[in-house]
């Protein structure tokens, strides 16, 4: 296993920086058992508690690019995540490689959430099969048909809806 370089807690009232939360998810998505290239540094530059710098480093790991033939691999990967109770951030397929036919989360962002963790679970695995339409087949039918995946499908719509009009608003200011 990879031993972190700087281990750094991070203030009380300050959060770390993207690098520690990188390192973090690597870590965290390792031990419970899926592939993430590993950690080999990350450091963060502080003044007077606040992060002016920070970078990650990680291993490289050879892979293609996710393609419709190991779609099913990363679905299938997903919701097992998903069942653990973890989220992803940011389920897209430019954020998997595939590698000796596993899958390899890269650009990492995993996690626990502790409030409504199975709607938030939910509702990132309906994002993701609104992003990779063709995901869809693949995904277990007994889950796409279960209340929990259909409310989390109406809440998707219904924030897609109110978020909208101000982001166009937003873009029309600028």
């Amino acid at each position: 296993a990879a031993i972190p370089v700087c281990a750094l807690a991070g203030e009380p009232f300050f959060r770390g920086s993207a690098s520690h939360r990188m390192a973090k998810s690597h870590w965290r998505l390792q031990s419970i058992g899926f592939k993430a290239p590993g950690v080999i540094q990350y450091a963060e530059r502080k003044r007077w508690g606040i992060i002016r710098e920070s970078y990650f480093v990680c291993e490289y790991v050879p892979g293609q690019p996710v393609d419709d033939a190991s779609l099913s691999l990363v679905v299938a990967s997903l919701q097992r995540l998903y069942r653990l109770g973890y989220t992803r951030r940011d389920p897209r397929l430019r954020n998997f490689i595939i590698h000796q036919g596993e899958v390899v989360y890269i650009d990492v962002g995993v996690g626990h959430p502790w409030l409504f963790r199975r709607l938030r679970c939910y509702l990132e695995f309906v994002r993701f099969l609104n992003l990779e339409p063709k995901a869809q087949e693949f995904a277990n039918p007994q889950l796409i048909a279960s209340w929990s995946y259909r409310f989390a499908r109406t809440v998707e719509m219904i924030y897609r809806r109110v978020r909208s009009p101000w982001t166009r608003l937003r873009r029309s200011l600028k």
